[in-house]
């Protein structure tokens, strides 16, 4: 297959994968303009597509990341800078979607409270949705370590421990992938649920398979 053709479809593939979300997220009997003219509706709409981009961004740059060696001999340096770039659009999603939860409890409650937002981490939590908020709220941590550490990337002697930090994107995309099976409910409708299902299986054998790799790498 052409190069030129390859390079185009991976860069354009999570972006065409976007439209998914915008599909499915969706308020049954509710049109797309009342959505708009209701901010409590509007807020609920982008926490929404803000996860699942977060998502989205998240899978293929653990894709790319766990055979970047391959993609960089066979595509070029390019495909280095791509996953920069999907990193980064990662943790930016990641960080910015709990501030739509703070939005809607304003306008809901008509209060702001980060704290509750951002670090009330729980072990035993008073219910379900509490617990499954906290797995939120510890990715959002983890992702500002690694948006910090992408930062410093370039630095001089922060290379090889930047490039750490990234084995926690597997950690990161569980905690979401459980976080949104519980408290996304667009999760389960046509056709993103099947994506989602795709997307948590690809990882899972990519995780697995890196395990496998370093373990008889040992053994050797």
């Amino acid at each position: 297959m052409n190069k030129s053709l390859v390079k185009l479809v991976i860069i354009l593939s999570p972006f065409l994968l976007l439209i998914i979300p915008f599909y499915s997220i969706s308020f049954r009997g509710t049109s797309f303009s009342s959505i708009v003219r209701n901010r409590i509706l509007l807020t609920i709409f982008f926490q929404r597509i803000t996860g699942v981009m977060a998502f989205i961004f998240l899978f293929y740059q653990i894709v790319i990341g766990a055979f970047i060696d391959y993609l960089k001999k066979h595509l070029g340096e390019w495909i280095l800078k791509l996953h920069f770039i999907f990193g980064l659009a990662t943790s930016i999603f990641l960080i910015i979607h709990p501030f739509f939860l703070m939005i809607f409890n304003y306008f809901t409650r008509n209060i702001i409270d980060p704290f509750y937002v951002f670090s009330d981490i729980c072990l035993l939590c008073r219910n379900s949705y509490e617990f499954f908020l906290t797995l939120g709220r510890i990715a959002f941590w983890l992702a500002l370590s690694m948006m910090t550490a992408i930062v410093v990337r370039k630095s001089k002697g922060w290379e090889l421990q930047s490039r750490k930090f990234h084995h926690l994107n597997y950690f990161i995309f569980f905690l979401v992938a459980i976080h949104m099976r519980f408290i996304n409910v667009e999760i389960l409708r046509f056709p993103l649920k099947y994506f989602y299902l795709f997307m948590v299986i690809t990882v899972s054998f990519i995780f697995i398979f890196k395990i496998g790799q370093k373990f008889l790498l040992k053994k050797r």
